[in-house]
This record gives structure tokens, sequence and C-alpha cells, in this order.
């Protein structure tokens, strides 16, 4: 493996618009931006093998490919921010790193000052970024440029992940966190780690499949 297996763990996936699997890891330390994003390419012979696309973050989290298929969404968890990049749709590299959204960092939980942080997400059919506000107890929507226009509040403070589905994907489901969450808050959380539905407001964008090559 092209990382310490001691130290980093896979955590969150995606597929981009031309059919290439993405997915990040978790400095499981948590102790330095040592995550990595890497892209699954075929290698020698009938192998796969993993490409470095970018790094820099704790958490790797969000990961998200907009319909236009020249750029990437990714959330760095700890940092506390959306990373916005250009996608080369013909070669698969990424460039020109940025924020693309922020969140307050501090006062840290349990103040009402505190939102969360970014952890999963998905993309609606007009841009829209829905991402799991972990701690928050919330989802949130950016549009096409990184400004709030939704917050969906939850009874349970930590939210993990946000997809479309059933019908016309004019469902969210989100899943939650319970494990290693204080006792206090799951006594009056007991549905902390449930999977969530609930109908949406605007319609899923359809995930890209994964092409895998022949031969």
């Amino acid at each position: 493996a092209p990382y310490d297996v001691g130290q980093q763990r896979f955590n969150d996936g995606a597929c981009d618009r031309q059919g290439r699997f993405w997915v990040g890891t978790i400095h499981e330390p948590r102790d330095r931006p040592a995550a990595t994003l890497y892209r699954l390419d075929p290698g020698p012979d009938t192998g796969w093998q993993l490409t470095a696309g970018a790094g820099g973050v704790v958490t790797a989290n969000g990961l998200a490919f907009p319909a236009d298929g020249h750029s990437a969404l990714w959330a760095d968890t700890r940092g506390h921010r959306i990373l916005r990049f250009d996608l080369d749709p013909a070669e698969g590299g990424l460039s020109g790193r940025r924020d693309w959204a922020t969140f307050a960092a501090t006062p840290a939980p349990p103040s009402p000052l505190y939102g969360g942080r970014p952890d999963g997400a998905a993309l609606d059919v007009d841009g829209g970024y829905w991402v799991a506000m972990y701690e928050g107890g919330c989802i949130v929507r950016l549009d096409a440029v990184g400004r709030r226009t939704d917050t969906i509040e939850l009874p349970v403070s930590c939210p993990t992940m946000v997809t479309f589905g059933g019908e016309g994907l004019r469902t969210l489901y989100v899943t939650t966190a319970r494990a290693g969450r204080p006792a206090d808050e799951l006594a009056t959380q007991p549905l902390a780690g449930a999977l969530w539905r609930m109908p949406a407001p605007v319609t899923g964008l359809a995930d890209s499949r994964v092409a895998v090559p022949r031969g």
C-alpha cells in the first residue's frame, strides 16, 4: 500500500463524472494533516493502483463531483472547511485548490455558537451541496458558489452522511453516530446511531458509476 496501514484507513469515497473512483483516508492518530485523497487507476496487467490526488487534511470526508465534470469538492472535517478543486476531465488531475466554504471552528460544543463540522455530503440537480454537520445536529445545503441556503435540524447531534434515494431521488437519507458519544448526550438522544429519512425539497443528482475496464 502507498500509505502506513497502521496510521491511515479509508473513510469516504465517490465516483467522478468520468467513471473514476476516488477515496480519502483518515490519519488515525488525528495529530497532523496527513490524510490523502487517492484515485483508483488501472495498474499493470489486470491490477489496480492508487494515485495520490490531494492531501493536507486530518480526516477526508464529503467527497462530491459536480455535474460539470470539471470540479471536485472535498470536506476537511477537522479544518471545518470544504475545499474545491479543478478536475482535468481527461487525465483526472486536481489543481487550483481553494477554500470553497468554511465553518466556525470555535468555540467548542456545547456552545450554541458552534455549528458542527462537515462530514459526508451529496449533491442535488441544482448544484447544491448537502453536508452532514457532525456535532451540529443538522444538514446544511450550500449553493453552487458555497453560500448556505438551507438548514435541516435533526433530533440527534451527530449526522455523518447524507444521500438522495427513493423514487425520483426525492428522499434524503441520513446516517448518524452513536459510538463514542457522551453518556449524557445519548440519554437525551436515544435514536442516535439510527438511519433517518425525510422528503427532500429538491431532486438529488444521480451518482456516477465506476467504469471498470474490460479485457
